[in-house]
């Protein structure tokens, strides 16, 4: 007998969905599966409106695989979990999510999220010190160009307005880095292609990951047209139907800024992954950022590579895999904690575009914390000098196609140090 279910789906706020997606795709909610499969439990029954299911004896069910009828009093692992997602939300709110318009909560005693609008003061003299912990590494500065070249991108990033704000004045230290060796040319486009956020976003709820074929044109939101045979429930579609095809993730965001920031007047674009076509990685060099799963157009180079990204075992976790690990490598590179120390990985790779008459770089990582780190490696000139030491090079020298893994040492969140464990390089220079 089918339930007839009377309840009408919650009516989220465009800015309140956005809050959710970033906040499931956090790599502070990452590092928890257990949290983070609570808190996207709940979520998604209320947007369907199934909240006779958010209950702790069907969340014990749904979420932890107890047995149906369970002894949830002897059995604590719901209460538990919740309590540590009060305090995990509470962390992300003051930490990652400072510049969030609404709040997320998890009232004592229910399970059903809840939000709140920050109370913020009308004017920020300063920014907190909370903030400058996370957001001001690295600082940066849009002038009047960059300022509207963002005006024009807008749509593509969700908060990427409050972002900026809180960003301070630069030392423009990074001109003459990696990115302008290999784009030396002004004339010539470099496509910037960032984070598909929705994507991010579909990994962690559904636990699967799309492929190229089923991402162009939306597809894999189409009746049949999942990547495996369990269909999409209704609630989740209309989530991602709402919420927007152009959102990005803010890690995506502020590297395209950086971009902007050292390129020439001109020489980049922008784009979303669903703004593109094959023919655009043909003609234009190309800058890759994140991963094949959040960044579909990937797949057509990873292939190609020794250091993959691939996901983990429950398709929510990254990690570099070696193909053919050397003496001294390691097979996999996965984030791991020492304590307040976070060891993470970022790959960078450089390969001739579909049409061999430019560029791609592709440039992915395990956490948000080793994208930045990434960026540091592909703006500032003593890294360029240290890649060109490795590969036996001169400056002015062509650069030959490589890939490389970064290993990235941070400290709550906050990127201390890195250093190159794994390398790859083809004779043939870039032309």
């Amino acid at each position: 007998m089918v339930r007839e279910d009377k309840t009408p789906a919650a009516v989220l706020l465009p800015e309140q969905h956005a809050v959710l997606e970033r906040l499931l795709a956090s790599p502070l909610i990452a590092r928890a599966p257990r949290l983070r499969g609570f808190l996207a439990y709940v979520s998604q029954c209320m947007l369907d409106g199934r909240l006779d299911e958010v209950t702790e004896q069907q969340i014990g069910c749904r979420v932890f695989g107890r047995p149906e009828g369970y002894n949830h009093t002897e059995d604590n692992i719901v209460r538990v979990t919740a309590r540590n997602l009060r305090a995990k939300l509470e962390e992300y709110f003051a930490t990652e999510g400072l510049a969030e318009e609404w709040i997320v909560e998890i009232p004592k005693g229910r399970y059903l999220p809840t939000f709140r609008p920050r109370e913020l003061p009308e004017k920020f003299d300063t920014v907190p010190a909370s903030a400058q912990e996370y957001i001001l590494q690295p600082s940066l500065h849009l002038g009047p160009r960059e300022i509207l070249a963002w005006g024009l991108c807008a749509t593509l990033a969700v908060g990427l307005a409050a972002a900026l704000w809180l960003m301070p004045t630069p030392a423009r230290s990074a001109a003459g880095g990696l990115v302008s060796a290999l784009f030396p040319n002004p004339a010539e486009r470099v496509t910037v292609v960032i984070v598909d956020s929705d994507l991010q976003l579909y990994r962690f709820v559904e636990n699967r990951t799309v492929p190229l074929d089923l991402y162009l044109g939306g597809r894999y939101l189409q009746p049949g047209g999942s990547p495996t045979d369990t269909p999409m429930p209704p609630g989740l579609s209309r989530f991602f139907r709402n919420g927007g095809n152009k959102n990005t993730s803010f890690s995506s965001a502020v590297m395209a800024s950086r971009l902007f920031q050292v390129m020439p007047a001109g020489q980049v674009e922008v784009r979303h992954p669903t703004q593109l076509n094959s023919r655009d990685f043909q003609r234009n060099h190309a800058i890759i950022l994140g991963g094949p799963w959040v960044n579909p157009w990937g797949q057509l180079f990873e292939s190609k590579l020794n250091f993959r990204i691939v996901t983990g075992e429950d398709a929510t976790g990254s990690m570099v895999k070696n193909g053919v690990p050397q003496p001294g490598e390691l097979d996999i590179y996965a984030t791991s904690r020492d304590g307040a120390v976070e060891t993470s990985y970022a790959r960078l790779a450089l390969l001739p575009n579909l049409g061999g008459v430019g560029k791609v770089l592709l440039l992915g990582a395990t956490t948000s914390g080793a994208i930045e780190a990434a960026g540091d490696f592909l703006l500032r000139r003593e890294f360029l000098d240290a890649l060109l030491q490795l590969l036996h090079l001169e400056p002015g020298d062509r650069i030959p196609y490589f890939e490389l893994v970064l290993e990235v040492k941070a400290v709550d969140v906050t990127p201390q140090g890195m250093r190159i464990v794994a390398h790859r390089s083809i004779a043939s220079p870039v032309r």
